[in-house]
């Protein structure tokens, strides 16, 4: 009886620490997946936050009228601020970029329709070489 009962308390200690094994894995298996929910969560939200070409011409133009109001503001406080040049050299480049962004999209309509465009009499003079 008393190798039985040996035996016993032997496999019962095993399966008490292949228990505490077992939580353990759940535990970090419920936290990776925990980071794994709010990695995806994350990363849904920052996929949300692209613009299209429209949305981001009317934010630009947006904050161009913001600036020039700050502008305005910070002029009638003060008569020269290192400030307004910086406002200034803002406006400019976001102006700039506005106009190279605009060219740019016309040369993309440009090159579509260019692209849906008929075939030409030069292709069908290669044809008709042969």
């Amino acid at each position: 009886m008393d190798v039985i009962s040996e035996i016993n308390e032997k496999y019962s200690a095993l399966e008490a620490e292949i228990d505490r094994r077992l939580e353990k894995i759940k535990t970090e298996e419920n936290k990776l997946e925990r980071l794994q929910e709010q990695r995806s969560h994350k990363s849904s939200i920052q996929t949300t936050k692209a613009l299209s070409y429209e949305e981001s011409i009317l934010r630009n133009t947006n904050l161009l009228k913001s600036l020039d109001i700050a502008k305005a503001r910070l002029r009638s406080r003060s008569t020269f601020s290192p400030v307004e040049q910086i406002l200034e050299k803002a406006i400019e480049n976001y102006k700039r970029d506005l106009e190279t962004s605009q060219q740019l999209s016309s040369r993309f309509k440009q090159v579509k329709i260019y692209e849906t465009s008929p075939v030409t009499d030069s292709a069908k003079g290669v044809g008709g070489q042969e």
